[in-house]
This record gives structure tokens, sequence and C-alpha cells, in this order.
């Protein structure tokens, strides 16, 4: 699935600049294929293609597509525009044979990757014996982890128990899987023992201290669960805690926990491990690394701390073994959190006030997260009062299906470069192409382009209209079919040209341009230790110059003078009349917020997701949607602005609002409960006896619902609540346009754009 900013591409850099206008795309390389593409699949017989007989380029290597042009015993590249022979006995000869052919009938195609498919996506000269270890890895089975940290008390091990026991429960019997716990002591299980059997590791502490035993010299850590199911449920159930049962009054020192040692020490046995190339770790973890290599100091302020530099290094190896960590994490004095609640909100059910938590509450995910973020895999941060999903949240996540090993390469014309904006590991040897240990379904990725010169396509001899290409090579595994093979995934789509500004914003994605421009934005906190403040200012900035820009075309297009003012909905452009909330809402998050910041261990958890996610999710996250019902089985309007007058204004009183972590049916009735303790609310509750609330299980505002919690990566907090009630200060938190502690209102943020618009736009030059 590829996401264009823009899907008129600007002719020249001229347009690009005079448009203001971010230039690139969001691709879910593995995201699911719908129901028609998998028809079409079928009935073109795309399993039955060899990939090795699918045309490539000789110039680009880009795969033929249904937009190549055919004249004679010659075919020319949609990408690059140069010809290509087709020989005599070529399945492209004849063309009666080239209509039915499915790479050249359909724009996404998913193709077998048999023995002679170069899995480095390079020139099949430089292949070598690639395509022998592909059929290899294709025979193999992936292997799963569970490395559970056992420092934690009681009620933390079960729901670790809990979790772990899921996760057998959502893997196929054919899979293997090994058990570590971790402390200052690595824990090596031996499943294959028919009693739990676990042998204890010393962690170095320092780097004068000897490393672990390599596990290499231990019992096979991997087992085939299908043979051995009985041994690893007995083994996941005499899991139990190291923690004292009677700590002293005096004790302040956190249990000792050796993650970065561990870590290292599997990576380089499964490295060492030809047969062990697929893997997924599942890291359960409930304190901050405290020992030896890794260990995170107590700054929990610090968004970049130097421990992160030893994680990024294990990541990297991690990903060049095929291990794709998951890091599933619960902070003791964390509530729920959304991007929007603010911190002092109460969680659905009650618990105890959000805390910012001090220094001994730490994760640590600051510098842990990059294990997951360059390998491919998920963080999860649960608090005390969600952490109940967790369990349920591993079950979907292993579940899903799943891309290991995956080598991915996005082509643009030659006039345009693209630069990958996400996180995202380099491979070794060929420019370009980008690897990840693991991939699912949800997984996106943001790239920005630009042009090689200020010629554009201007420059080109040919007006052929621009393609874009995706090439996915990855060994695939679904739970369901239970087994891995390794596939192609090859999309190609076809763009236009814009040769002014106004054919640029006809063309234009409000909710791809503010993903890509959230990566620009937050990348640098993270990377390179930017304030949260500074990036806050040139989120607002970036605004102001955009409307600018749409000020003096809008100007020019009318042959009037540039005004003060500016159309700060871009009214002209419905597709980009919400680009100024989104923005606002951006602002408005926690991830940006001119209030008091969130712990460290939420700021970077939230932007772990927002990294990850589609731009459609990512736009739920950050200005939530809500829509108004009649009636519980009649849709009034999908779309309502998050104020207290898009309410008030709608003859409505049920309303949906979807926040990505949280869906909230909101009625506008009174609740009998008592309120005196509870602050005024946004608007009043309308007097109203309307019946049953809330609706039916079998209506359609409660089928709608259902649906919304499957599209999410995680399962989301839902509440359902009247007017009045004590839950309705999370709806009210979500009213993103209203004052909140996060910030002001939208009317104030669009007071203050024309304010810096009427300081800019008479010093601009005046349109031609």
């Amino acid at each position: 699935n590829m996401q264009f900013t823009l899907y008129n591409f600007p002719i020249d850099a001229s347009i690009k600049d005079e448009s203001g206008l971010p230039w690139g795309c969001s691709v879910q390389p593995f995201a699911p294929l719908s129901e028609h593409q998998q028809t079409d699949a079928e009935s073109a017989g795309v399993g039955s293609v060899r990939l090795g007989d699918v045309a490539r380029c000789s110039n680009c290597f880009g795969y033929i597509n249904r937009h190549a042009v055919f004249q004679r015993s010659k075919w020319r590249c949609p990408l690059c525009q140069v010809s290509n022979a087709v020989p005599a006995e070529s399945r492209y000869a004849s063309l009666v044979a080239r209509a039915h052919l499915p790479e050249l009938r359909h724009a996404l195609l998913e193709f077998d990757a048999d023995a002679d498919v170069d899995a480095t996506d390079a020139p099949a000269a430089a292949s070598g014996g690639d395509g022998a270890a592909a059929d290899e890895q294709q025979r193999q089975q992936p292997v799963f982890v569970a490395l559970v940290d056992v420092t934690g008390g009681c009620e933390w091990i079960e729901l670790a128990k809990k979790s772990v026991l899921a996760a057998v429960e959502a893997l196929p019997e054919e899979c293997l899987v090994g058990l570590l716990t971790i402390s200052e002591r690595l824990g090596v299980y031996d499943l294959g023992s028919t009693v739990p059997h676990v042998r204890h590791l010393p962690l170095p502490a320092s780097a004068a201290d000897p490393p672990p035993m390599p596990l290499g010299l231990l019992a096979p850590l991997f087992v085939r669960l299908g043979t051995h199911k009985a041994s690893v449920l007995a083994a996941i159930e005499s899991l139990h805690s190291q923690q004292p049962t009677q700590l002293p009054a005096a004790a302040a020192e956190p249990e000792l926990l050796g993650l970065g040692a561990a870590l290292t020490a599997l990576v380089d046995y499964i490295a060492d491990e030809p047969r062990y190339k697929h893997g997924r770790l599942l890291a359960l973890l409930q304190a901050r690394p405290t020992l030896g290599d890794g260990a995170v100091p107590l700054d929990t302020c610090h968004l970049c701390p130097p421990s992160a530099a030893f994680y990024r290094g294990l990541a990297t190896a991690a990903c060049d073994a095929g291990l794709c960590i998951d890091l599933l994490c619960v902070g003791t004095r964390l509530a729920y959190v959304t991007p929007h609640l603010p911190f002092d909100s109460l969680t659905a059910d009650g618990a105890a006030p959000l805390s910012a938590g001090d220094g001994a509450d730490s994760l640590g995910l600051a510098a842990v997260h990059w294990l997951c973020t360059y390998t491919g895999g998920t963080l999860l941060l649960y608090s005390r009062a969600s952490a109940g999903n967790m369990p349920h949240d591993v079950y979907r996540l292993l579940s899903r299906p799943m891309a290991f090993q995956c080598l991915l390469r996005l082509r643009t014309p030659p006039s345009v470069r693209a630069t990958v904006l996400s996180p995202v590991q380099p491979h070794g040897t060929f420019a370009d192409l980008l690897q990840l240990a693991g991939c699912d379904s949800f997984k996106s990725l943001t790239f920005e382009f630009d042009f090689v010169s200020p010629d554009g396509f201007a420059g080109q001899q040919s007006e052929a209209a621009p393609v874009v290409q995706l090439a996915l090579s990855c060994a695939y595994f679904c739970p369901v079919r239970r087994r891995l093979r390794r596939v192609v995934r090859v999309h190609t789509v076809v763009l236009g040209i814009a040769r002014s500004p106004q054919e640029v914003y006809e063309k234009a994605d409000a909710s791809v341009i503010v993903s890509l421009m959230a990566r620009k934005l937050l990348t640098p906190v993270v990377e390179k230790a930017m304030p949260i403040s500074e990036a806050r200012l040139v989120a607002q900035d970036w605004l102001v110059v955009l409307l600018s820009h749409y000020s003096q075309y809008m100007a020019r297009l009318a042959s009037r003078p540039i005004g003060k003012s500016s159309d700060v909905s871009f009214s002209r452009y419905p597709n980009l009349k919400n680009l100024t909330r989104f923005v606002f809402g951006l602002i408005k998050s926690s991830l940006l917020s001119s209030s008091t910041p969130p712990p460290a261990d939420v700021w970077i958890y939230l932007n772990s997701v927002y990294s990850n996610l589609a731009p459609s999710l990512l736009q739920r996250a950050i200005y939530p949607t809500m829509s108004s019902w009649g009636a519980p089985s009649i849709l009034s309007s999908p779309s309502v602005n998050l104020s207290a007058s898009g309410l008030s204004t709608s003859t409505c009183r049920l309303f949906v609002c979807d926040a990505l972590f949280m869906l909230v049916m909101f009625y506008l009735a009174p609740s009998t409960e008592p309120t005196s303790q509870e602050p005024p609310p946004l608007f009043p509750p309308a007097k109203d006896s309307t019946p049953l609330f809330p609706p039916a299980k079998d209506s359609a505002i409660r089928l709608t619902l259902d649906a919304l919690k499957k599209q999410r990566p995680t399962t989301p907090l839902v509440v359902m609540c009247r007017a009045g009630s004590a839950e309705q200060r999370l709806f009210d938190a979500l009213l993103v346009e209203e004052p909140t502690p996060a910030g002001g209102t939208f009317a104030a943020f669009v007071d203050e754009l024309h304010a810096e618009l009427a300081k800019l736009l008479p010093s601009l030059p005046s349109p031609r």
C-alpha cells in the first residue's frame, strides 16, 4: 500500500517550492491484500508464475509492469524509459499471451520466490548463490523466544505467565520456541526436559567481568512446539519472581537487570546458527536495565541518553542475524494514557491519577526502544490499569501474518531521489536497499522525495507519467497456513504531473502530508536531542510558510494584490480543508504540547506508535474522528468538529469518537450518577429520556465500534458514557479544539496564524 502527499508530482523544483507542500509517500510494505486483489491474483494465476520468468529492466532492474510500452521486439521501462529487448522465446513475445500475463494486468502482485530468486533485489549477475540460500530458508520454521523479566513481584509474574501462554496458543505447532528469564542472571530453560529445568548464567556487571557462557554450549535452546508443548507449558507455569518476599525498609536500589548482556548472548547465538535466521523475540519488561552493558541511568528527562548508542548497535546486530524484537513493558506508576489525555485525568476504572514518575520508575525506553525500532518489532507500554490487555495483545500480535528477513527497495524515476525518513537499516552491500528483520501488516515507512536537478521532469526527453515501484522480498509466515515461504511483492503506481501549484493542491492528501511532517519533526528529537519546544515552533512556522505560499498563489490566480489575511482552511481545495486542524492536533498532542511533558517512557512510546502508523491511523491519533448518530442504527454525519459548538449545533445526541487508543461512545443525556464532586462539563447535558443506553450489541453503532477495534494494532480502551458521568472527562479531553491543559482552542490557534500572516504577507513580493 503506497500513499503519496502529492498524487500530481510537480514538474520541476520551482513548482514544488511555490506550492509549499512536502513531497513524499508513506508505504505499508506488508499491508494485507484486499479481497479484490486476492481474487485478481487467484484468477490471474499469479502463484503459478516463476518470479525468475518475470522480466526486469536492464538499466534500473525494475520489474516489468502494466505500464510498460511494447514496440516490436522491445519494451520500454516506465520507470527509467530505457528500452529492453524481448527475446523470441520470451513469454512476452506474443501479443495474445501478453494480454493474460498477471504482471501486465495488475498493479500489486505477490509471487512465490523459487530457487532462482535473487533475495537482494539486485541484478541477477550479482546474486551468486543467494537462490539456493533462499530455497533452504523456505524450508525452515521461524523461532519465537520469550524473555521474561523476573525481578518484579508476584502480580507481574502472573501477568507475564498469561502473556507467554497467550503467545503459545497463537503459534502453530510447527514453529520453534524458547524461554529465557532475566535478572542479574540469564535463565535458560531446557524445554526438551519433561520436568521444568533452568540453567542460570551470571551476567557481567562491567566490561572487566567475563561474559556469560556461550549459549551454544547448553542444551538446545529451541524445541518444536507441537512435540514439546506439555514441557513448554510446564516451564511457563514454573516462572517465579526473584524479588525478595520481605524487602528491607531502607532498600531503595532496584533489582539488577542485565538486559544488554543477555540480549548480546542471544543475538550472538542466533547469528552463529544458520538454522535460526527467522527469529522473533518477545521481551516482557517491568524495570529498566541496571547491570553491565546497556545499563540506563536515572535521567528520565533525556530522550537521547548515552546508553542509546549501545542498543542501536545491538539492534543492528540483531537485524543482521534475522531477529525481530518486540518489547512489552508495564510502568508501575502510569495510568492509562492517550496522546491527548491530560496527565491528571482519571482512568476509566477510576485508578490513581497519571504520574510523571521519578527516576526509579523509568523503564529506560529512551535507550531500549531502538531494539524494536531498528528490527521492525513492536513497542507496547502499559499502565497498571491497562496491563490486563497485554495477554490479548500478545495473542493478536502473534496471530497476524509476519514477514521475516525483509529487503525493500523503492524505485523512482531517474529525476527523483527518495530518502527514507523512518529509522530503517540500510543494506550493507547494495545502495538504496533497506532491511528489516521483521514486518507486520501495520508497519509503515515514510519516504521524502526531491529532484536530482532543479529541472525535474521538464528536463527529460519523454513526457511519460512518473511511475513509482515498491519491491519487497521476505520470508512470509502465516500462523493459519502454518508454513514459511519466501515471497516477492511488487507494487507499481503511476502518478500525474502538475504544471502549476493549483494542480499540486488538487491532488494533495492532508493525512499523508501531516504523517510526513510528523516524522520530520520528531526524528531530530530522538536522534539529535532537539528540544521539544523547538520542534513545536518548527511545526507552526512550517504551517505559516505554507499558508503564505498558498496566499501568494491564490492572489496571482485571481490577479489581485496579496492581502494581509489568508484562507487557513484551504476552502478552495476540500482535500486540504483539515490540514490546519491536523497540524493543530499534532502540536497539541503529548509529543509537542507546551504543557508539562509526559514521562520519557510515555513520550518514546507515543513516538514509536506514531512512526509506525499508516496516515489514516495517525490522523486519528493526533486529531480524533467523531461521528454523530441520530439513532443507534442511523449514522447522521461521519465527521463532526471536535468542539463543544460542534456538538451543541448537532441535532443528534449520540456520538462516537475514535482516538486510536480510545473509542468513546458519548450520549448527551443526563446520568443518574451523583456528580457534585466533578468539574462542570464543557456543555450542559440535554434533558432527554431517549431509551436504552448503551445501545444493543447488534445495533449499527455497536457493530461499528467492534469493527474499529479490529482495525487497531492493539486493544483500544472502549468507553460508553453519558453526559454528567465521571467518564465524561475522558470524552472532554478528546475535544481537541477546546481549551485543555495541553493547550488553547483551535479558534485561538487560527487567530495566531492570521496574526503571523499579517506580518509576513506584506513583505512578500507582489504576484506576477
